[in-house]
């Protein structure tokens, strides 16, 4: 900064007074300017205007009201110090003026004399070479100078007039003579540059004859070497295009080899396979993964050399050399090498997309996979693992950077493989790890949870500290016996230690006397009390068959649960894995059908070992069917009737009435015990075998809790379907099927109950 800007920041910043509260002298402006006198007003000019702009756009944007205020003052300031040093400039210009020698002085009116009077008529004075002249020195007479004859003007016009045309024949004269001189100087000038042009065309001409033959011997040696050079193109053309079609052929070569090998890898898989059949394992998981990413990219490497462009141009290249075309053939020849080089690098590409990163990325975020396919990934695909090592640093490498910031939320992704891959000990992962570490503590209510991690394992009972990847994410189950899992999602940022508490409520087991849902099925049984009622149908029911009697008197001893709907697809796709059924399109909340009685049974086997280990499951109860006592008591619900209610509101029933299908599940009217569809849309196993008539009891006293004949052909399905008459869906009536037998109407009804002798 110069000394000549100092003061105005100091203005600008409020360390200087206003303009009223100091006088401005001329070496204060100077200052304030940057410039004196001494200097030129263009350069002032420029200074005061380059600091004028600043103040006023320092005024413009001033934020408060007092800078503004200043910056006015300032600005002020600026320009009476401007004005200032202009003036003094200014005066000392005028100080330094003075007369030229002989220059006459102006002609003036002289002061009239004090004893004349003030009526007095002025006469002019003309001064010459400091002498005063009066009047009468021209012949003239002012009116105040008697004694003088007056000067007759009129006598002097003649002589005048004739002096003039003397004097302007002269001048004609002399012009003409000028003129004529002007003329042959001009011509002798055009002369002389007419011989100078001629002998310059001259000159030129012998140049031109000079310089063409010049040229055409030129053009002649350049062509000897134009042929000379071409002789030697061909042969080094024709040598590039030779080499050119042996690199394609040593391309396809290795390419070949690499389908052969691919093709022997292949039939190793396959025999390992077999080998590995009986006893399964994740290695026989492993070999059938790998064979299916290896077969399909043999399958298009197949194609890949089969169609490759680059033969066709590496055979059109051949041909053109016979033809003794070197250009063409060689033109033909970099193209195929170039079309196989940019596929070639396709074929490894593609390869590590589809088969080595796919098999690395299986192990890495399966949850079944040992730390024994870890090594085999290793052992089968070292080029992919290399390259997915390559692509881990390269995505870490700003790491490196003491600025950078805190690792992103994909850190497992990224630190986690690193350290499985390259191990623990690698140089970067060492050098990164320190950024990434922070403090995570978890514990949980009630203490004691047993912490996993998302691959299933267990990382220890809480209270628990882990130590966490800066910016990422660790989430764990929580586990306690008699308890829900529950979970959690923890990030640590950048120099943090966190406290995470997990809460774990009471495992919801079912209660007698109260509905209880399935977690994760959204399964609802119902709760059916114990009583007693009349097992089959009068002999005058309408539509009563025989092996609906005797009439027999059943006592439910103990309560248990059953199902509010029918088992639906989505429940059964939900716990099994697939969908059996014909009218999959009804979705998920339609009846599942085309199950067996042994299909059911396994549904329930399977929900009560998951139930069981969640530990919602009362000890000595299982998932199964209901017996044909249990189902017929819930159906009627406290009714003797027919039906448990009117049947049109109750019943998807009779094929053109419910449309030729299920309907979905709980659309028609429940009956007193809260239970839908128990009459129409799907028969519903039952898991007693099928026996020709009731056994009464002894004595006529009623039988408790019976589980049918301890063996047979057949077993009981109950409350008609979509397609039966309304006879076939009365509450007594029976009908059975083999154990293995299906149909588009025939599904089922969970019961939970206590376990019993089959």
């Amino acid at each position: 900064m110069s000394l000549a800007s100092a003061p105005l920041l100091a203005l600008a910043q409020g360390g200087l007074p206003k303009m009223d509260d100091l006088p401005l002298s001329l070496e204060r402006a100077a200052d304030l300017l940057g410039l004196g006198p001494d200097a030129s007003s263009e350069a002032r000019g420029r200074l005061y205007e380059k600091k004028r702009i600043l103040l006023e756009k320092r005024l413009r944007q001033a934020p408060t009201p007092g800078l503004r205020t200043r910056y006015r003052h300032t600005l002020d300031e600026l320009t009476r110090a401007f004005e200032m040093v202009e003036l003094a400039s200014t005066e000392r210009a005028l100080d330094h003026l003075e007369p030229r020698p002989g220059e006459p002085v102006s002609m003036a009116a002289p002061e009239p004399s004090v004893a004349e009077p003030e009526t007095r008529e002025w006469v002019p004075r003309a001064v010459v070479a400091g002498h005063v002249l009066a009047p009468s020195a021209f012949g003239l007479a002012g009116p105040g100078a008697p004694g003088r004859p007056r000067l007759r003007v009129d006598l002097l016009i003649i002589p005048l007039a004739l002096i003039a045309l003397l004097i302007a024949g002269g001048i004609w004269w002399w012009s003409a003579r000028e003129a004529k001189a002007e003329a042959d100087r001009l011509a002798e000038l055009a002369r002389l540059e007419t011989a100078r042009i001629v002998a310059e065309n001259e000159t030129a001409e012998r140049a031109r004859q000079q310089e063409r033959l010049r040229l055409e011997a030129e053009v002649e040696a350049r062509r000897r070497e134009a042929d000379r050079q071409a002789g030697e193109r061909r042969v080094a053309l024709d040598r590039q295009a030779r080499l050119r079609i042996a690199e394609v052929d040593t391309y396809f070569e290795t390419a070949a080899r690499r389908l052969a090998a691919i093709e022997t890898t292949l039939g190793e898989l396959k025999s390992a396979e077999r080998d590995l059949a009986a006893g399964g394992g994740w290695a026989l998981e492993w070999t059938r993964l790998r064979w299916s990413l290896l077969d399909e990219h043999r399958r298009w490497l197949d194609d890949f050399l089969a169609q490759h462009p680059a033969r066709v141009k590496a055979r059109s290249a051949a041909r053109l050399l016979e033809a003794a075309d070197p250009e063409g053939g060689a033109r033909d020849a970099q193209a195929a090498a170039e079309i196989w080089t940019a596929q070639a690098e396709e074929n490894r590409g593609r390869h590590y997309r589809k088969v080595g990163r796919p098999l690395i990325e299986a192990v890495l975020g399966g949850h079944d996979w040992p730390p024994e396919a870890l090594l085999q990934v290793k052992q089968d695909e070292p080029e992919a693992v290399a390259r997915y090592i390559d692509e881990l640093r390269t995505a870490l490498a700003y790491l490196d950077d003491p600025g950078a910031k805190p690792a992103p939320a994909d850190w497992r992704g990224r630190m986690q493989p690193l350290a499985l891959l390259a191990g623990t000990e690698d140089a970067d992962f060492k050098r990164w790890q320190p950024r990434f570490i922070g403090r995570l503590t978890v514990r949980s209510e009630p203490a004691g949870a047993q912490l996993f991690d998302e691959a299933g394992r267990d990382l220890g009972t809480a209270p628990r500290e882990f130590d966490l990847v800066r910016g990422g994410t660790l989430r764990l189950t929580a586990r306690l016996p008699g308890h829900l899992p529950a979970t959690l999602a923890a990030t640590v940022g950048l120099e943090e230690n966190q406290l995470v508490q997990v809460r774990l409520d009471e495992i919801p087991v079912p209660k007698p006397g109260q509905a209880f849902n399935i977690p994760e099925l959204g399964l609802v049984l119902q709760w059916i009390r114990p009583g007693s009622f009349t097992l089959g149908s009068p002999p005058d029911e309408p539509g009563r068959v025989p092996d609906e009697g005797p009439l027999m008197r059943v006592a439910i001893s103990q309560g248990f649960w059953l199902g509010r709907h029918e088992v639906t697809q989505g429940q059964w796709t939900t716990l099994m894995g697939r969908n059996p059924s014909a009218f999959k399109e009804l979705g998920a909340d339609a009846p599942v059908e085309m199950v067996s009685w042994k299909d059911a049974m396994e549904f329930g086997r399977k929900l009560t070992e998951r139930e069981r280990a969640a530990g919602r499951l009362p000890a000595g109860y299982v998932y199964t069917l209901p017996t044909e006592a249990q189902w017929e008591y819930a159906c009627r619900a406290g009714s003797n009737l027919p039906y448990a209610g009117e049947l049109e509101s109750m019943a998807w029933y009779g094929a053109k009435a419910s449309g030729g299908s299920t309907h979905p599940v709980g659309k028609k009217a429940a009956n007193a015990w809260g239970l839908f569809d128990m009459h129409g849309n799907v028969w519903e196993w039952c898991r007693d075998w099928y026996a020709e008539a009731y056994l009464p009891g002894v004595d006529g006293q009623p039988v408790a809790d019976p589980l049918g004949p301890p063996a047979g052909a057949y077993r009981v399905n109950r409350g008609g379907s979509w397609r039966s008459s309304a006879d076939t869906c009365r509450s007594a009536f029976r009908h059975w099927l083999a154990p293995n037998d299906r149909g588009n109407g025939l599904g089922f009804r969970l019961a939970l109950v206590r376990e019993t002798p089959n």
